[in-house]
Order: C-alpha cells, then structure tokens, then sequence
C-alpha cells in the first residue's frame, strides 16, 4: 500500500511539487500505524499524547527551522514520517513487552481478521471513494477551473471531523447499558447527527465562498453551486454516521453496507467521470452528493427497522 500511494500521489501532483505530494502522501499512510485506539481502548489518554500526538508536536517544531533553512517543503513529510515509526517502535517495546509469548496461533489470528475484513473492507472503500473527485477533476479539467473546486473540498474535509466527533460522542453512549431506553439514545443521536449534516449543509452554502475566498484567496474561491453541493455530501454523510456505526455494524449487518457503500462508490465514480469529461466541475460535486444521498437511501430502512426494535 505504501508503494502505491507514494506512486499515486507523484503521478497526480504537478512536476515541481511530485516530492512534496509523495512525502505528505506517506505521512497519511503512516497515521494508520497509530496507536490511537488502543490508548483509548485501554483508558490511557498519557499513552495516547505521548506516543501519538507529542512526536507530531515535535516533528512539526523540527521541521520549521529545516524548512526554512533549505526551503524544501517535502523534509516536513520525512521529518514526521521518521517520528511516527520512532515513536511506534518505543510504544511496542512499553505497551507490550511480553511480545514473544502473546501470539496464540495461526488459526486464531485469520479467524479474527476474517472477522474484522467486512469493517476494514467497508471503511478502505469509503475512504478510498471520498478521495476520487479531485483526482478525477483534475485529470479532465484545467486547473485554473479546480481552483475553487479545491478549496470547497479542502473545506468540507475539515468539516467531517465534527461528524467523526460527533459520531465517537454517540457510539459508547448508544451501544452500552444504560437505564434510559436504547431507543431513546439512538433516536438522540439520529437527530443529533441530522442537525449537524443540515447546519454543515447551510454554512457550506452560503459562507463557504467566502470562507474559501479569505482562506485561500479571491482567485481560488469556490462557487456557491459547488458549495451547495459538497454541502448535501456532509448532510447525507453526517445522517447516514449513526445508522451504520450505532445500529447496522452492532448487528452484523457489513455485507449491507458494504453493498451499498459499493454500489455509491460505482455510480458516483461514473457521473464524476461523465461531468470532468464535459469540464462540468460543479457537477463532480453534484456526483459526489447524489452518491452519498444513494448509500444513506439504501440503509435508511434497514436502519429504522433496527431502531425500532431496540
């Protein structure tokens, strides 16, 4: 996977920065070697900010002077890259340090990845189709025009992080015992996750031009049509997160997600491709839209059955 993204990421980047693109690129890869949830999972937040966030911190402190000395942006991705795997080799040695005796055996260790491939399969195929609409328009369209378009999807991707915190808030209250009815917690968080997609959706539409224009300049400021659409992809994203995190994976149902995640991921790959063809760059981002709009259609109702009986 490494291989591929570094190959990926220079093919896609302009000459002068395929280095810059390629080395960021790693730093992405990297982060999933975290040992986030572990710490978490383990109720040891320490752990959490000394082997996750501090060589970050550190890394970025490193890198300012080195960038600035040689002007070399792409040291700041090897820079981080080296202080992530030296930070993870530490944790291993602390986090445990009977390593040699806590394989169990073969059969063990595939039957446990077989049941974890419908989540991994599931989360690889939504992260990899939430990557496709710059590439895809930057292959078709000139770049004067995916100016804008860049900016409101920089934008909208700081935006998921409040459905992500949002989503990791619900999930532990909904899925352990409680007294109040479990009906009752998933409903909150059902609404909870919709005010949220319909707050995201206004404030994309009628701030993100200008929020774009202040960010990144007034020649890259994204268009209210583009916005409008990138925001219906944060309300249908940010309805569909408790359905699948808190009702259908709880109950086993991955093959239904992943089917439908596919399914979205094929038609919004394919419009995406019919629209940069014909230089429409707002309707990549009507593509994108209409394809998240089609996975949460496709687990609305399986989800309320489940809320229903729970």
């Amino acid at each position: 996977m490494v291989p591929f993204v570094f190959a990926l990421a220079w093919s896609l980047a302009a000459p002068e920065h395929r280095l810059d693109a390629a080395a960021m690129s790693m730093t992405t890869t990297v982060a999933g070697m975290s040992p986030a949830w572990f710490c978490i999972g383990a109720g040891k937040p320490t752990l959490l900010a000394l082997f996750d966030t501090m060589p970050r911190v550190v890394a970025t402190v490193l890198a300012v002077p080195v960038i600035l000395m040689t002007s070399q942006i792409w040291l700041y991705g090897a820079i981080l890259v080296v202080a992530v795997i030296a930070s993870l080799m530490v944790f291993h040695r602390i986090a445990v340090p009977e390593r040699g005796r806590t394989f169990a055996s073969w059969r063990g260790t595939l039957k446990h990845l077989r049941g974890q491939f419908g989540p991994a399969a599931i989360s690889l195929s939504g992260t990899t189709y939430a990557a496709t609409p710059l590439p895809i328009g930057q292959a078709f369209v000139p770049s004067t025009v995916m100016a804008g378009f860049s900016s409101a999807d920089t934008v909208y991707r700081f935006g998921l992080f409040s459905v992500m915190a949002l989503g990791n808030t619900f999930q532990g209250w909904t899925l352990e015992p409680q007294e109040a009815s479990p009906r009752k917690r998933h409903g909150a968080a059902i609404a909870s996750h919709v005010v949220l997609g319909l707050a995201g959706a206004a404030l994309l539409t009628f701030l993100g031009p200008l929020a774009t224009s202040l960010i990144f300049g007034a020649d890259k400021s994204a268009g209210m049509a583009t916005c409008a659409f990138y925001g219906l992809s944060f309300l249908f994203i940010s309805a569909s997160t408790p359905f699948i995190r808190n009702l259908l994976l709880p109950q086993g149902r991955q093959r239904l997600i992943l089917a439908w995640t596919l399914i979205s991921a094929i038609v919004g790959v394919t419009l995406m491709f019919v629209a940069a063809t014909r230089g429409w760059v707002d309707g990549i981002a009507l593509s994108m839209a209409l394809s998240e709009a089609i996975l949460f259609l496709g687990l609305l109702i399986p989800g309320l059955r489940l809320w229903q009986k729970a």
